[in-house]
């Protein structure tokens, strides 16, 4: 007998599994909370994500996954193990993994995934980068000769990469994604408003607010922060175009990074993504404009796939379907023994 098959998108914000035949087995935050006195585990996912800024000091709430990369490895493998044991209940074969990571890590980084996987309770593993499992989970083909552009916004980095064959011939990835998005409006809020807020705050006024481009009709919502001066609570009142002012430089970073990527990319494979298009993933992908920016950047068609945020964790799951191609495609699980 063998253990499970699971693909894991073990994002900044969000861990997704996938299991063959049942979809997505778990998605919660990847955040931790841990008693100071004793270090022991007060939450994870999301209720210790319901601890952020609400906490008494007793408890310490991490995160311990920033920028795509493992900020805290400790905390990660307890996270992980407890994710682990939700997931596998009181199966007695370790699963076999399928993981994604940020195009372009270093192999120290790798090396730094691998073994957390591993301790967490992985019988073996394979790192997928991020924008491969995003393609494999929106149907494209990959085995043919068809170069295809895809554009994952991660909460933590913006993955690029032309894919064709089974793997990427370019690769890029900045660590701009939807948690800078939100930083950037809570610095703006703070030095254009003398507004305090949170990061829950910011991003829930990313959501009903934020857009790539400015909008035609002005919009508004009305939320609640500190001042800056006397630390008062008050409400007030911010419209969708202060807060595309407030994300400008990180989209444009995001859509300056695509036109650096198109001018590296072969010719033969820079004509079929002409005829193809680009494509879009990420939650982040949402936001009001962005696939509009970017065409306007590129001069190439721009389309977002259905269901953005699940996509990279979909793909990882299709592509454990059929490890013995993965293995012919130069893919290796590895075990502990191979470290």
């Amino acid at each position: 007998m063998v253990g499970l098959k699971i693909g894991i998108d073990l994002g900044t914000s969000t861990f997704r599994a996938y299991v063959e035949g049942k979809g997505i087995v778990l998605s919660e935050p990847s955040v931790i909370a841990i008693d100071r006195e004793d270090g022991s585990v007060a939450a994870v996912g999301l209720r210790a994500h319901e601890m952020i800024g609400k906490a008494p000091q007793v408890y310490k709430v991490i995160k311990p996954i920033e920028g795509g990369s493992v900020v805290d490895y400790d905390m990660a493998q307890l996270m992980l193990g407890i994710f682990f044991d939700k997931i596998c209940k009181n199966k007695v074969f370790k699963p076999t993994v399928a993981a994604c990571m940020p195009s372009g890590i270093t192999a120290l980084e790798q090396r730094t995934l691998l073994q957390l996987f591993l301790t967490a309770g992985t019988g073996r593993i394979c790192l997928f980068e991020q924008p491969l499992a995003a393609a494999i989970g929106a149907g494209i083909v990959l085995d043919k000769p068809f170069g295809t552009m895809i554009i994952d916004i991660g909460s933590g980095t913006t993955d690029l990469a032309v894919v064709t064959m089974g793997s990427t011939a370019v690769s890029y990835c900045i660590k701009t994604g939807s948690e800078l998005l939100n930083k950037n409006i809570i610095d703006y809020l703070r030095i254009n408003r003398g507004i305090l807020i949170g990061e829950k705050t910011a991003e829930e006024l990313k959501l009903q607010l934020g857009g790539a481009v400015r909008r035609e009709e002005e919009i508004a919502a009305v939320s609640r922060g500190k001042s800056v001066e006397d630390g008062m609570p008050f409400y007030f009142e911010v419209t969708a175009n202060e807060i595309n002012l407030a994300i400008k430089d990180s989209i444009e970073s995001i859509c300056k990074s695509v036109l650096s990527v198109l001018e590296i990319t072969p010719p033969e494979l820079l004509k079929d993504i002409t005829e193809s298009g680009i494509i879009l993933s990420g939650a982040a992908s949402r936001l009001f404009g962005l696939d509009k920016l970017i065409s306007e950047y590129t001069s190439i068609k721009t389309t977002v796939v259905a269901e953005p945020e699940t996509v990279v964790v979909k793909g990882l799951g299709k592509a454990l379907r059929n490890i013995e191609y993965l293995k012919q495609q130069g893919y290796v699980f590895k075990t502990f023994e191979d470290l």
